[in-house]
């Protein structure tokens, strides 16, 4: 048995190892994991590689979706989550981030309107929001009825103020890892030991 002094090295590991990342981010967000251990795994997740990190940060940007209240995680940090999928240029990640987005106030302000644009069809990140704009009216688009019509709208907006130059030097400030990671610190311990999403 699992003692809660467990390490967020060890939680990640038991979460990698969990047969379903739903199952993985029910663990993440359970009383097994400290809200201080939370924001280490989620930085874990977004800096290092491995297999299961796109699908894990997905899960764990639904529990947040399902249960905003209870969740316990500073805001800002669900940009890295968002990053972690954004990542895999995979449209099935879009509609989470649309949803991030279009959500609560201070969740929607946490997440980079660029991300919208890294599941652009063509994959050139300086042509990605003319080319997304472009996706999203096309029947190639996949997301269908009410969800895809919502989806439209907010890439549509978006589309409208964005240029992609502004994407690439978005990404850019990503690609930096040492400057993004620092963004995300760990040592004030207490205060993200008490972190609530809202």
């Amino acid at each position: 048995n699992w003692s809660t002094g467990m390490s967020a090295t060890q939680a990640l590991v038991q979460m990698q190892k969990m047969k379903t990342a739903a199952a993985a981010a029910e663990y993440w967000a359970s009383d097994s994991v400290s809200t201080y251990n939370r924001h280490v795994i989620v930085k874990q997740i977004c800096f290092t590689k491995h297999v299961s990190h796109a699908s894990i940060a997905s899960a764990i940007i639904e529990h947040i979706l399902q249960q905003p209240a209870t969740t316990r995680l500073d805001c800002s940090w669900v940009l890295l989550l968002c990053v972690t999928v954004a990542r895999t240029h995979d449209p099935a990640y879009l509609e989470q981030i649309v949803r991030l987005k279009s959500g609560y106030t201070d969740l929607s302000m946490a997440v980079d309107s660029n991300l919208l644009f890294e599941f652009s069809p063509k994959g050139e990140r300086s042509t990605a929001v003319e080319d997304t704009a472009a996706w999203v009216k096309s029947q190639h688009f996949p997301y269908k009825g009410e969800a895809g019509e919502a989806i439209r709208t907010i890439i549509l907006a978006y589309a409208a103020q964005y240029s992609s130059d502004l994407v690439v030097r978005y990404w850019e400030s990503y690609r930096d890892e040492a400057a993004f990671s620092k963004r995300f610190n760990l040592s004030n311990e207490w205060e993200l030991s008490n972190a609530t999403l809202v």
